[in-house]
């Protein structure tokens, strides 16, 4: 079943309603806000309009308003929104709010068409030369090969990465749960990167407790260890460390990713693990992805009931992810809050 990520909400502003319905806009804000769907509204500060969209960023969540200019003027206008979208009219404010609530449907289209013609144009354009000049020196002739070869692989790679959240966004996942040592997990996986990390003088370092275990899906929290480790990759200051720790805490096995390079703001530590996001300042028409790995992880950390969060400052950026935690026989197992 595909999971909805925004839900257009139309409500009364007027504040002579019965209570009931009051109490029902903020049970609705909250519940948009715990499931992870963005509630598209007529972004009015008053009546129903305005209790619902105060419940939904109270709880976490994010509200995008749509409004016309004449309520700004009046001082009709929610001023403490995600985000805020003025139109001319009416007539406008209501097919802009349904075109949002669909929205991420299209932006699929329009970031496969952008990001696949880049590697595609360069591919092109170097075999085109090689084709023409048969002559090329030899050494010519394998540096180009090379470079048309690296942007290949790259568009190989962006398929695969729209393949793989299209799977993870419209079928129902089945997770193939066993029992995992996570520590043994993340040190081959840190060793895989090696090469990677010397490419772009990078060093790698991993802090571990031995035999963490968990039960999950082997296969599907690598991917997100290597989304995550991928995103730090790209977005680090060359000459730093990447470095990930992982430990015991009560009920949960914690892990955390960190890198140095240019801070998140913090209006966008919530954004990043939204399909698509890109910070401007990854090295994205080499390196960056599109938009997509932080986006998979989470989904794929909720399948396991865990939890992802993202922290940033000038120090580093931090991304830690909660497992549930396998303990050993006698221990008990249930009673903590991850």
């Amino acid at each position: 079943m595909k999971k909805i990520k925004s839900v257009c909400v139309y409500c009364a502003s007027s504040s002579k309603i019965n209570p009931r319905y009051f109490e029902a806009a903020r049970e609705t804000g909250r519940l948009l806000a715990q499931n992870g769907m963005r509630c598209v509204c007529g972004a009015g500060n008053q009546g129903l309009m305005g209790t619902l969209a105060d419940s939904v960023l109270e709880n976490g969540g994010e509200v995008l308003g749509v409004i016309p200019r004449f309520m700004i003027d009046e001082g009709w206008c929610h001023k403490g929104l995600t985000e805020t979208i003025v139109t001319a009219d009416m007539h406008e404010r209501k097919e802009r709010m349904a075109q949002e609530s669909e929205q991420r449907k299209n932006d699929l289209v329009v970031y496969l068409a952008h990001d696949l013609k880049t590697p595609l144009t360069s591919v092109i354009a170097y075999l085109s030369m090689l084709d023409e000049k048969p002559d090329m020196p030899p050494e010519e002739r394998k540096k180009y090969i090379h470079i048309a070869h690296t942007k290949a692989i790259r568009l190989s790679e962006l398929i695969s990465e729209f393949f793989e959240i299209t799977k993870f966004n419209l079928q129902n996942i089945r997770l193939e749960k066993e029992t995992i040592n996570l520590s043994l997990m993340l040190e081959q996986i840190m060793d895989e990167f090696y090469a990677v990390f010397a490419d772009n003088n990078l060093t790698g370092n991993i802090y571990t407790e031995e035999d963490l275990m968990v039960e999950g899906d082997p296969d599907k929290l690598a991917r997100v260890f290597d989304n995550l480790l991928r995103n730090a990759v790209a977005y680090s200051y060359r000459g730093t460390n990447i470095d990930v720790r992982a430990y015991g805490e009560g009920v949960a096995v914690v892990i955390v990713f960190s890198n140095q390079g240019e801070p998140i703001p913090k209006q966008k530590l919530q954004t990043v693990f939204e399909k698509f996001y890109r910070a401007d300042n990854s090295r994205s028409s080499q390196t960056g992805g599109a938009g997509l790995g932080l986006s998979v992880a989470k989904e794929i950390v909720e399948l396991h009931e865990g939890t992802i969060e993202a922290f940033s400052d000038i120090q580093s950026t931090r991304f830690v992810v909660r497992l549930k935690r396998l303990l050993p026989k006698g221990q008990r197992q249930s009673g903590g809050v991850i």
